[in-house]
């Protein structure tokens, strides 16, 4: 769950206290969400530095800007050095499952298909779409939205798998909303990097195969002319 979820208005109006908590705070990719990465690279690099730092804190800290922009000089850019973990993006190993909390605090545990072959036709034609695009940042939440498979239940026994809920199409909002709003940067931006390769040399392939079964349907429909 991310930094600042949940945290009352009355606590922002304690300014003091809020400061202190804030300070004692550290945050990383961990409480950074994809909804926020992207809207920090929105951040125009023509702003004055003061007012960058205020932005960057204000969305990295889920802060509102007012509150930031009302603070002393030295609290604001103690808390911009906080943030220099912004300037890589995390590239660990990518997790096979991705849990979180939603908007009602309902617990939620996805499993990343890794096996192209589970992911639905039209949401193949979708990803190619999307992954055509050089920037795939911008749509990060809805490609994860696309390469998951929630998981539901227990299995009844150890070396059974997880009870895999079926893909519905009237939730694909809600599984973007909770990859935009609720998952973090930390867990989706390595199964991105990692899928985009695995798509690259997939699509290469299916493209490769398809081409060689076109041409040997070309090539019998030719000899049935001949003959």
């Amino acid at each position: 769950m991310c930094y600042g979820v949940g945290i009352s208005e009355r606590l922002y109006e304690a300014q003091p206290t809020w400061i202190i908590f804030v300070r004692m705070k550290n945050i990383d990719w961990n409480h950074i969400t994809p909804k926020q990465l992207i809207e920090l690279r929105q951040i125009s690099e023509e702003l004055d530095p003061i007012d960058r730092a205020i932005e960057v804190v204000s969305i990295a800290y889920k802060m509102p800007y007012e509150i930031v922009d009302s603070m002393d000089l030295k609290e604001v850019i103690e808390l911009f050095s906080k943030c220099e973990f912004l300037n890589t993006l995390p590239s660990d190993k990518p997790n096979l499952y991705i849990r979180g909390r939603d908007w009602d605090g309902k617990k939620r545990k996805y499993r990343v298909l890794y096996d192209l072959r589970e992911i639905k036709a039209h949401h193949y034609i979708e990803l190619q779409h999307i992954l055509s695009d050089a920037d795939t940042i911008e749509s990060l939440p809805q490609v994860m939205a696309l390469i998951i498979k929630e998981q539901v239940g227990f299995p009844l026994k150890l070396w059974d798998k997880k009870i895999q809920k079926e893909y519905v199409a009237s939730e694909y909002e809600d599984r973007v909303k909770f990859f935009s709003e609720y998952a973090s940067v930390q867990d989706c931006h390595p199964v991105m990097l990692f899928f985009s390769l695995l798509w690259k040399e997939w699509y290469a392939d299916i493209q490769s195969s398809l081409t060689l079964k076109i041409m040997e349907i070309v090539n019998e429909v030719k000899r049935e002319v001949q003959l």
